[in-house]
């Protein structure tokens, strides 16, 4: 059995399911290495024996040619495609060459959050498409892979000979993430990947899945639900010793819907980390209500050198509408917490919400210059398919669903009750230029370089995002 994993040729997006966001238009982003995949292949390979191959098209330059060449080159039996919502439609493209070029040879699979919602609707209109998968796609792919009859796997949707689709019961999130094998490493070019202030090669792991917040926009219980799930702390440190031993990887993601939700176990990842050694670093999210200055201290000394918060918004009321359940002084205290531990804070806001008017966004830009983060990250709000603010912006007129595959976090395709998508977008250009050119964040940013390598990441990084920010943006 032959599987071809890809990230099909239709830009250089993060793929996570959660996250569908373009790098380009990131400002305080680099490229990630597919993990989704990784693990995808590291699972059929254990639970079927098959032969993987791992295809990062737009990473590694490839185009939709070079895509046909693979296929004709590795003739694989299924191609599993890493979708998002924004790029979705362009991504089918993949199944359909896929079978241009093989025929009914091969079985092209989708994952990603889209099909939770969407996904008879995807077959429908994609012939190409086989089966969908939805929820945490793993198991559900190696069940595929071995053998088993789509009409006993759960968690997929799929295409009847006579152009139903059917649509099988849930599959249940896996409760002991450590039964999954470490990702298929090896598959990758993990030199392509690299830490935006080092350079050098950067990886994530996966330390929980799941998260009980409520926040309106949020897509990540369509796939992984509200139940924390946390790997064991022996797992989670023998693939980090993988990762130096077996990759010379020593700079990393700790990849988690909310990696702090349960402090002792945090604390306890952070002792062992130091217990056996490790000379790494690394960076995690958190919720503001998560974290304290017992926790950065702990994570600190572990290697910790950023963690990212989602406020969203410097308006209270508006963090009350889309149940955010944070203060604006929660916000000043994390900050703070990081600081003292000379960790740097990467503060995440969306704007374009239903609520938002133009003092609001820069009443949120305020608040952003006010609490002295290190790094900013301004989002547009985009509609995912299947969370309360898709349901509700499509009901009351704020978007054309028609239009979910021309936006993204950085190009505004919903209106709020009172701005344009042309009025959301100059405020978020505003915003970032606003933040990141003021003299306070520059003499900060400056504070913090060590090394003339440092400088040149930083400097390289930086005009590479300023001249994406007043270009076309997009992927």
């Amino acid at each position: 059995m032959r599987i071809l994993l890809i990230n099909p040729p239709t830009g250089i997006y993060i793929r996570e399911d959660r996250c569908q966001a373009p790098v380009r238009s990131m400002i305080a982003q680099g490229v990630r290495p597919p993990m989704d995949l990784a693990y995808i292949a590291a699972t059929c390979r254990e639970a079927a024996g098959a032969e993987c191959r791992i295809r990062d098209f737009p990473v590694e330059g490839g185009d939709w040619n070079a895509l046909e060449a693979e296929l004709q080159d590795f003739r694989p039996d299924v191609l599993v495609i890493s979708t998002t919502t924004p790029t979705f439609e362009r991504d089918m493209e993949a199944a359909e060459r896929a079978h241009r070029t093989l025929g009914d040879s091969v079985t092209c699979i989708g994952k990603g959050a889209h099909f939770a919602h969407n996904d008879e609707e995807a077959l429908l209109k994609h012939p190409g498409l086989d089966i969908a998968v939805r929820g945490e796609s793993e198991m559900a792919i190696a069940e595929l892979v071995s053998g088993k009859d789509p009409t006993g796997v759960l968690g997929v949707s799929w295409l009847e000979g006579d152009g139903r689709v059917i649509r099988n019961t849930d599959r249940p999130p896996p409760e002991n993430l450590d039964s999954l094998p470490f990702p298929a490493r090896d598959l990758l070019r993990n030199e392509l990947y690299p830490d935006p202030e080092t350079g050098a090669p950067l990886t994530p792991v996966l330390t929980s899945r799941g998260c009980p917040g409520r926040c309106f926009f949020c897509p990540v219980f369509l796939v992984s639900g509200r139940k924390l799930r946390k790997r064991s702390v022996g797992s989670i440190i023998k693939e980090l010793e993988s990762c130096v031993e077996d990759y010379g990887i020593r700079s990393f993601l700790f990849r988690s819907d909310t990696f702090t939700m349960d402090k002792q176990w945090v604390l306890d990842i952070c002792s062992k980390i130091q217990e056996e050694d490790l000379d790494i670093r690394w960076g995690a999210n958190s919720r503001i209500d998560t974290f304290d200055s017992e926790m950065s201290a702990a994570m600190a000394s572990a290697g910790c050198h950023v963690v990212s918060f989602g406020v969203e918004s410097g308006d209270p009321d508006i963090l009350a509408k889309i149940g955010k359940d944070i203060t604006l002084e929660g916000v000043n205290s994390a900050v703070k917490a990081c600081r003292r531990n000379g960790i740097m804070s990467l503060l995440y806001f969306v704007v374009g919400l239903p609520w938002d008017t133009r003092e609001s966004i820069r009443r949120t830009v305020r608040f952003a210059k006010t609490v002295r983060a290190d790094l900013y990250e301004f989002h547009t709000a985009y509609p995912f398919p299947g969370t309360p603010m898709y349901d509700m912006a499509l009901r009351d007129g704020l978007f054309s669903e028609c239009d979910l595959t021309k936006g993204n976090y950085f190009t505004p395709i919903m209106n709020t009750y009172s701005l344009s998508c042309e009025e959301v977008a100059k405020e978020r250009k505003r915003a970032i230029l606003s933040t990141y050119l003021s003299p306070a964040f520059l003499f900060r940013t400056l504070g913090r370089i060590r090394s003339v390598s440092q400088l040149w990441h930083y400097a390289s990084f930086g005009f590479t995002k300023l001249a994406t920010l007043f270009g076309k943006g997009g992927s």
